[in-house]
This record gives C-alpha cells, structure tokens and sequence, in this order.
C-alpha cells in the first residue's frame, strides 16, 4: 500500500514537468469558466454556496448538487482522463486508471466547486450592495417627486384664493382723490350733492331769461 501511494505521489508530480503540460492550465481554466457562469446563475436566483450545499444540505439537496456537478464537468472530466492516459502511455509505457481518476479530479472537479461558491459569494455581496443603493436612489427620486407635487398644491391654492383689495395701483388713488373731492364740495355746499347744484344754477338762468324776454 505504501509502495503504491509512493509511485501515485511521483507520478503526479511528475507530470508537472513532463509532457502535455498544458492541459494542468487549460482543463482548471475551462472548469473555472463553467464555476464563474454557474456560480452568478446561484447568486441571482439566491441559491446558497454549492460546496456549502453539498455537505451540510439534507440528502435531497445533496443528490441535486452532485448531479449538477457532473453535468457542468463530465466532459471536461473525461477528456483530463483520456489527456492523462496519453500521458501515461508516452512516459510510464502504462496506463494506471486511479491516477487518471485522482488527476482529472484535481484538475476539474475541485477547481469547479471551489469557484463557483466563491463566485456566489462575491455576486451576492455586490447585489446586496447595489440594490441598497438603487433603494436610496429611489427613496431620493420619490421625495423630491413629494416636494415638487407639494409645491405646485400649494402654488395652485394660493392661485385660488381671492385678490385682496388694495389701493395700490394709480387709477385706484385717482378714483379715491376723486371721491374725497366730491365730498368736499358737497360738506361746502350745505350738503346738497353736486347734481342738486347743478339743478338750481339752470333754474336761475331761465328766470333771468324770462325777465328780459318781451
């Protein structure tokens, strides 16, 4: 058994300087890709972290996580598996399936449950923090809607209630001096109004006319 771990540990690490190096990049950026898409689809729909799910859901949950696991990256899983047999036949002349297993693990499973709960994670955050501003925002928009609406209620009673009268313009001050005149003339004439003296110079004149006619 020790022999065994020995060989599985130096053969891993082996393949970090042997050929087809490329795929140790390629597979877990391909996985994170898939776990940043999945991820943001959690943290829209408010799902929990899916590493977090997988342990701690009921057996239910549990099942759903490891289903959407492997559908997101069977197929990046199986061609680290086939890279990884490749390899094996170039270097080892063998072909050993638990490593292959154990690599294609490292190299898709692990990156792809990582991310995408961290992706969740950071996703929520943010939308936690945009929609308290987009609140704010909206609190702003509809009391300064409130105050304008205010103002123009107000505007539209003070509009409605009656001028009041005042002697402030030129004709009015005219039409009063007038008055007070008129007034005058009538308190100096023994207060008989202006047309009552007017009445009686008319009379006096056609006497006079009467007299010095034939």
């Amino acid at each position: 058994m020790e022999d065994i771990l020995t060989r599985l540990v130096s053969d891993l690490m082996g393949r970090v300087t042997g050929p087809l190096t490329m795929r140790l990049f390629l597979q877990p950026a391909i996985a994170g890709f898939f776990a940043l898409r999945d991820g943001l689809k959690d943290a829209r729909q408010g799902r929990p972290p899916h590493f977090w799910r997988m342990v701690t859901g009921p057996p239910e949950a549990r099942r759903r996580r490891l289903l959407e696991t492997w559908k997101a990256v069977f197929k990046v899983f199986i061609m680290a598996v086939m890279l990884d047999c490749v390899y094996q036949l170039l270097v080892l002349r063998w072909i050993y399936p638990v490593e292959s297993i154990v690599t294609a693990t490292i190299l898709a499973i692990i990156p792809y449950v990582a991310l995408r709960g961290v992706t969740n994670r950071i996703a929520r955050s943010r939308l936690v923090k945009q929609a308290g501003r987009s609140g704010k925002v909206m609190t702003l928009c509809l009391t300064a809607c409130l105050g304008i609406g205010l103002d123009d209620v107000r505007a539209q009673d003070n509009a409605k209630e009656p001028p009041e009268l005042r002697w402030t313009n030129s004709a009015d001050l005219s039409l009063r001096r007038l008055l007070d005149r008129h007034h005058q003339r009538a308190d100096g004439i023994g207060g008989q109004p202006c047309f009552a003296q007017g009445q009686s110079s008319v009379a006096v004149r056609a006497r006079a006319g009467a007299r010095v006619g034939p």
